[in-house]
């Protein structure tokens, strides 16, 4: 029995020893695509299969490719692919559209495959050629029996029947070429409900909600601060919005006795033009043009004799450069710079002179957090 059992554990060690080593599984898949195009099941097996070709001494692939996350939408032009490569590298994003779903989402799958090991992939997607049997060089050539001479007909014989004329084939009917099916947007009716893929990702459109805070220079000759909010629509090269800004009370003293306190509100509307850059999925340079107004309160305060207080309506144009990063899918941070041309003049007066007047040209710079939707 013990010579049994060591004959058996040698068998083992020489079976192991002789299996070859297995290539490195591909990248984790992250599958967040509507289930008409491709089923999380079926992308797998699909990926496997574009990786079936890898050998044994195959690395990690791809520039040390660790997950990548896939998300298909829907849009106008058809159907939105984004790729994130995440790996020792970094992150890497790709983005293309096509027409129909199922083709987005097997380019997307090819787009991977070959990002992670390009020989792999290109050895699986070759044909296959069937192996072609040569002629061994010292092999004589086969020679086979020459065909038997045929005696030609004799006075006798009867002559060969005519062969009636084969009749001219006809070409073949012209087939009518389809007229190309131009891509309509199909309604969510009768369709299963949204997978994460694609929920509330149907439309290029985006809607923001933004909190903003900074300091003014303007409308007042003084510097006040400022905390708002903004409602945004945008789209890739385009962005509406609205705002409103309150400031921030502001105390001044003056020749004594004499002192003030100002604050009020701003509402305003904008439009900008987004210019298209390389880094447009995370850097946005949006330039505004637009307007606003509001109310300033000022009234005098101890140890003011007599204090009142007065309300001052005030308008600007706004000329507006921005930046916005955005940091995850759903969130950017903002930053302008609003340049203020006022369009009034008006002011408060403190024991019959000028206080505070409204400037011609004022400064505002603001810094804000948006969360867009979807």
């Amino acid at each position: 029995m013990t010579r049994l059992a060591l004959v058996l554990g040698v068998l083992l060690e020489l079976s192991a020893l002789g299996e070859p080593p297995r290539a490195p599984e591909g990248p984790a898949l992250s599958w967040e695509v509507p289930a008409e195009c491709m089923d999380d099941t079926r992308a797998r097996d699909r990926l496997g299969a574009l990786l079936s070709e890898r050998g044994p001494d195959s690395g990690a692939g791809g520039g040390g490719i660790e997950r990548v996350e896939v998300r298909i939408r829907e849009v106008d032009a058809g159907f939105a692919v984004r790729l994130r490569f995440i790996g020792g590298l970094g992150v890497d994003e790709r983005a293309f559209v096509d027409e129909s779903c199922a083709i987005a989402a097997e380019a997307a799958l090819l787009v991977i495959a070959v990002s992670y090991d390009p020989v792999a992939t290109t050895t699986a997607l070759a044909p296959s050629r069937p192996a072609v049997q040569r002629p061994s060089p010292l092999s004589p050539p086969e020679v086979s029996d020459p065909p038997s001479p045929v005696p030609a007909p004799g006075p006798e014989d009867p002559a060969p029947a005519q062969l009636a004329p084969r009749p001219a084939l006809e070409p073949a009917s012209t087939l009518e070429s389809e007229p190309p099916r131009q891509p309509t947007r199909r309604s969510r009716r009768g369709r299963g409900p949204r997978t994460r893929g694609d929920a509330g990702e149907a439309s290029s459109t985006r809607v923001g909600l933004g909190i903003l805070g900074g300091a003014s220079f303007g409308p007042l000759d003084l510097w006040q601060g400022q905390l708002g909010a903004e409602l945004s629509v945008f789209g890739p090269l385009w962005r509406a919005s609205v705002h409103g800004l309150w400031h921030a009370p502001r105390t001044v003293r003056y020749a004594p006795p004499l002192e003030g306190r100002y604050q009020g509100f701003a509402v305003g509307a904008r439009g900008c033009v987004v210019p298209s850059l390389p880094l447009r999925a995370t850097v946005e340079l949006p330039v505004c043009l637009g307007g606003e107004a509001g109310l300033i309160r000022g009234e005098g305060v101890a140890p003011t004799p007599n204090p009142r207080a007065a309300t001052v309506a005030h308008g600007s144009l706004i000329l507006s450069p921005g930046l916005r990063w955005v940091a995850l899918e759903r969130m950017a941070l903002t930053a302008s710079l609003d340049l203020l041309v006022g369009l009034g003049r008006a002011g408060f007066t403190l024991d019959e002179d000028v206080a505070q007047s409204l400037v011609g040209v004022g400064l505002r710079p603001l810094i804000g957090l948006e969360l867009r939707l979807p």
